[in-house]
């Protein structure tokens, strides 16, 4: 009997000892997303990020895993200048492309697509991904920034091929982009997918005939979202401009939620309590943003993160204010739509703490 009890608490001795490792990274988990709250950075200042030539063009890159030393690395965010043309390439979509300045069209798969400043370019997610190139029509370099969420990066399998060199790469380096391709996509990988006999009540089966019917969505759903086209709607954080939202149906993708908020000349937005894990981008203006009570200055070319709070009870705190006196402040939000997957709430829930002046001022 003696003999059992020790061998039993050997036992438990033993489970103890084979659970610490997962305990352990469980810790480190947790407070992984706490020490890049307390010590990431919240403002990165865009103005002091140099561009780089790549293939592509020139890029800034503003937020690109694996960064070690900002507040969230939930979202890949960085801005393309094109003079003339960028090179072209394939990569699998799920991007969002605002249009910062300029005018220009777009070749996604043989279509031209047509943008000006204010408009996002859609790269729908498809089997092979999208061959894309991008021309500038205007008299000054245009400028787009590029909205992804890492998860879905990572997710998507975010290789990508390069076909053509931008005229500024190849001048200084001929075609010598063969370190920057992924392994070319096989004819197979690339060739439309047949109609699947779906069997009633196979589960299965049900995969495929869901992946024919996205397919078939890409051809009526819209590859820009027009600024022009777009409704300002006064809630109660202020006045918006929604390019992509759970509820609208008709965009090439449903994995991010972005808006543009427009800030009045000395006004304010509304006050909002949620997990964070977004930011904004200045598109136009000065300002500064209280986040859990601390404040943060910000201009143009700015993002401007929210961390996520692993203390759920809390999560972030935060209201944008709009410093300069003669024009209006323009914020580009961008977030990851987990709305149809895990919720609204998250962890602390989604709570208007304050509406916003013009909002109250409507009696609504």
């Amino acid at each position: 009997m003696v003999e059992r009890e020790r061998m039993a608490e050997a036992e438990s001795m033993m489970v103890g000892q084979e659970m610490q490792p997962i305990w352990d990274a469980n810790l480190i988990w947790k407070y992984a997303p706490k020490r890049r709250m307390d010590e990431g950075r919240i403002i990165i200042k865009g103005k002091q990020i140099p561009h780089i030539l790549l293939p592509q063009g020139y890029i800034r890159f503003y937020l690109l895993p694996p960064m070690e030393d900002i507040a969230t690395d939930i979202m890949v965010m960085f801005s393309q200048t094109i003079p003339k043309q960028s090179g072209r390439h394939v990569h699998q979509g799920g991007f969002g492309l605002f249009v910062l300045e300029g005018k220009g069209y777009t070749v996604v798969d043989s279509v031209r697509y047509d943008w000006k400043a204010g408009d996002l370019i859609l790269l729908p997610v498809k089997k092979g991904g999208c061959e894309h190139q991008h021309f500038n029509l205007d008299s000054k370099p245009s400028r787009w920034l590029a909205l992804q969420c890492r998860p879905f990066w990572e997710i998507t399998g975010q290789y990508t091929h390069q076909k053509e060199t931008s005229p500024f790469w190849k001048e200084l380096h001929g075609d010598g982009f063969t370190e920057y391709m992924a392994p070319n996509l096989s004819a197979e990988d690339q060739s439309p997918g047949r109609k699947i006999e779906i069997q009633e009540g196979n589960l299965w089966d049900e995969l495929f005939k869901i992946q024919d019917e996205q397919r078939d969505r890409l051809s009526t759903t819209r590859a820009v979202v027009r600024f022009d086209d777009i409704p300002w709607e006064l809630n109660r954080q202020g006045k918006m401009k929604w390019y992509l939202h759970p509820r609208i149906e008709d965009t090439a993708h449903k994995q991010l939620m972005v808006y543009v908020q427009e800030i009045p000349p000395g006004g304010r937005s509304g006050k909002i309590q949620h997990q964070g894990g977004s930011a904004f981008y200045v598109w136009q203006g000065s300002g500064y943003s209280i986040i859990n009570g601390k404040r943060y200055d910000w201009e143009d070319e700015d993002v401007i993160l929210l961390p996520i709070n692993v203390d759920w009870n809390r999560g972030i705190i935060y209201q944008h204010f709009n410093t300069d006196r003669w024009r209006p402040a323009h914020l580009l939000q961008v977030a990851p739509n987990v709305v149809d997957n895990i919720g609204v709430d998250l962890g602390v829930g989604l709570e208007q703490l304050e509406d916003c002046p013009e909002f109250v001022a409507e009696g609504k």
